[in-house]
């Protein structure tokens, strides 16, 4: 009987620390990694696109130290917004489907979201009026158009690089899930 206990005891303690180990962390750390590993995503994304901007648009030296402060800082300023929207977006989405949402809230919202899209189109053209005297009309038009295709470079490239990530790992749920 004492030799069983014995070996029970043991099994507990050999396989208890691998099962606290293997366990999620606590629900309150999670939003706190999320955002982050979004934030760090957010800043090395930023960087990769001023870098093929200035490969795209074939910057001097020159053009660059005054062009790239202001394409951050209008980056900056649209991302202020693009919070917000998403956020009254999201306001906008409880109250369509409340029954009991009031007829002035929603149009408050619906208001706020058109000034919203008027403050990004002023931000947009005064930042094209800030860097018509640096970028020449054909590199103005490139960086248009870039900013265009950006998005979609982007999806690509980490399509890209989930295909080559699941050709290297075994079949089985990805680590981290205990299932599809």
């Amino acid at each position: 009987m004492t030799k069983r206990l014995l070996v029970m005891t043991l099994a507990a303690l050999i396989y208890l620390p691998a099962m606290i180990w293997a366990q999620p962390p606590p629900e309150d750390d999670m939003p706190t990694m999320g955002l982050h590993r979004r934030e760090h995503v957010e800043r090395r994304v930023q960087t990769m696109k001023m870098w093929k901007l200035t490969e795209e648009l074939n910057l001097s030296e020159d053009q660059a130290t005054k062009f790239l402060p202001l394409m951050n800082a209008f980056d900056q300023k649209m991302d202020e917004v693009r919070r917000t929207r998403q956020e009254s977006m999201h306001k906008l989405s409880y109250l369509a489907w409340d029954e009991k949402a009031k007829p002035a809230e929603i149009n408050k919202v619906l208001e706020i979201l058109e000034n919203l899209e008027d403050q990004q189109m002023a931000l947009r053209k005064q930042f094209h009026k800030d860097i018509a005297g640096i970028l020449e009309p054909a590199q103005l038009g490139r960086m248009v158009l870039f900013n265009h295709r950006f998005p979609d470079m982007m999806r690509d490239a980490i399509r890209d690089y989930e295909d080559r990530r699941d050709m290297d790992r075994p079949p089985g749920p990805p680590p981290g899930r205990r299932g599809w």
